[in-house]
């Protein structure tokens, strides 16, 4: 701003330029008096008188009022040499206000209420700031691996079904894409829209995306409180957060998708468990993430202190949650019992009754030398 170098204030060379040209003028003046030939005498003596009053008064402790009230501005000026913003222009103009000179307060702040119409101008985001916005997340977000990871989880398919052109065809594939990016793209827009409902300014939207970690923490919790919490889980999934030197980073990978919480696990299905399992077993290839599941699922199957069901218990479980068909069932009990380290049995007597997923109804008979041919349809 400079005010020392505007109108509004004065500086300490121009009042002292002011007083002397008061002192000539003053002399001149007495001068104008005489009309003898001792006219400029008079002058000279008049200035002169001046001139030594002012040093003995100074000598004396004593100074110019206005020399006085130029020291108060150079003092406050000290304390704000370069106040640029309206804020830093009303803080000036308070204390020229607290010292007495309000004629000086009044004039700064109108100058910094009309700095402020031009900042708020300024600082207004268009359309094209809160654009930009979404597209920063949609460019991290909406990658082909997350929307292709999104596409498996929401049609529950592995990556070959996916890929098996007989079950899913170049068309559906395309389809399936164009709606997952709809579906997580609209959640990105409505955050986007609720940014300018908010009124949030340029440098508001600058301050928001300094960190990409913070930044990605407002999204979520921002459609976790307005949008779909099913995608939010989703976008979260593929997220990793951390901290570094004191600084929250993030890095997004489809393959996070894949991971499993230990608590996750302690409230897994033990036919869940054990599909994921094998899975993860027979995948020669295993990501990092993969690994890690794998591993955790191995030490949760073999502690004594995971899924401690017998074959009975487990057989009963399964046939009242009523997923799976028989030779399925019996499929996971093997093979739960083989992790474990337990002995297969089979069928011994008429328990229950199991549905199958063509609506039919299963029922098992006391037949031990033959598991299978035991569940009879009815």
């Amino acid at each position: 701003m400079g005010l020392l170098s505007s109108e509004v204030l004065s500086n300490r060379w121009d009042v002292e330029n002011s007083l002397n040209n008061a002192m000539n003028k003053t002399a001149m003046e007495w001068g104008q008096l005489d009309r003898s030939v001792y006219a400029p005498m008079t002058a000279s003596t008049a200035l002169q008188g001046d001139m030594f009053g002012q040093s003995i008064g100074s000598m004396l402790g004593g100074q110019h009022p206005e020399m006085q009230k130029q020291d108060i501005i150079d003092e406050i000026m000290r304390k704000h040499p370069d106040p640029k913003t309206s804020a830093e222009l009303r803080a000036v103009a308070k204390e020229f206000a607290e010292a007495g000179l309000t004629d000086y307060s009044f004039q700064i702040t109108e100058v910094a209420n009309e700095l402020y119409k031009t900042e708020v101008t300024k600082n207004t985001a268009t359309q094209k700031w809160y654009d930009g916005a979404g597209m920063k997340l949609k460019n991290n977000l909406l990658t082909d691996d997350i929307l292709r990871t999104y596409v498996f989880q929401k049609h529950g398919i592995t990556k070959a079904e996916w890929n098996n052109d007989e079950e899913w065809s170049r068309i559906e594939k395309k389809d399936a894409l164009a709606t997952a990016k709809t579906d997580l793209g609209g959640q990105i827009d409505n955050y986007a829209n609720r940014l300018m409902q908010d009124n949030y300014t340029k440098s508001m939207l600058n301050d928001l995306q300094k960190n990409d970690a913070d930044y990605m923490q407002h999204f979520l919790q921002d459609i976790g409180k307005y949008g779909n919490q099913d995608l939010r889980d989703f976008f979260q999934s593929v997220m990793k957060f951390d901290s570094k030197d004191g600084k929250n980073t993030i890095s997004i990978s489809a393959e996070y998708a894949a991971r499993v919480s230990d608590d996750e696990i302690d409230t897994m299905d033990v036919s869940v468990a054990l599909e994921l399992y094998t899975t993860l077993k027979n995948n020669k290839k295993k990501t990092k993430t993969q690994r890690e599941v794998f591993d955790k699922l191995d030490k949760k199957i073999n502690s004594t202190l995971g899924w401690e069901m017998t074959e009975a218990e487990l057989r009963e479980k399964l046939i009242s949650d009523g997923v799976h068909d028989a030779l399925t069932i019996e499929d996971i009990i093997k093979r739960h019992l083989q992790i474990t380290g337990q002995k297969y049995v089979g069928i011994k007597t008429t328990s229950s009754i199991a549905p199958v997923r063509d609506g039919t109804m299963l029922a098992m008979n006391t037949q031990p030398e033959d598991n299978y041919s035991s569940w009879i349809v009815g």
